[in-house]
């Protein structure tokens, strides 16, 4: 059984609701366990991605690191981080805001050691 989104979850008899039991469906003898999809993550959407000029970006973010290292390493890294954004920002048609969406694809299966997994 698989749950996504807003969809209600539907037990059948025996099952425990979503909270990472057996179903009681058997499969050979076995019951299988249930799957959820649960949590929400922070990606990266792929078309404003691919709409950076990179070329662009490079040389601000070169510029940033150089005139932040007057305030040391910690004030290079600020640098060049405020350089890489601006330059990206300064795109036509690129919006930062845009570049970063929630998507709702973790999966947890239990039993396992690292239950949370995102789908590819």
């Amino acid at each position: 059984m698989c749950v996504a989104g807003e969809e209600t979850l539907e037990v059948s008899s025996g099952g425990t609701g979503g909270t990472g039991g057996t179903s009681g469906t058997e499969y050979y003898g076995g019951a299988v366990p249930e799957i959820v999809v649960t949590a929400d993550r922070i990606g990266i959407n792929m078309d404003v991605f691919d709409a950076i000029d990179w070329t662009e970006v490079l040389p601000l973010t070169m510029t940033g690191l150089l005139g932040g290292l007057g305030g040391g390493l910690i004030g290079g890294l600020t640098g060049e981080i405020a350089g890489t954004l601006g330059a990206i920002e300064s795109q036509e048609g690129v919006d930062l805001v845009d570049l970063v969406e929630i998507k709702n694809d973790m999966v947890y299966v239990p039993g396992i050691f690292h239950p949370y997994t995102p789908l590819l």
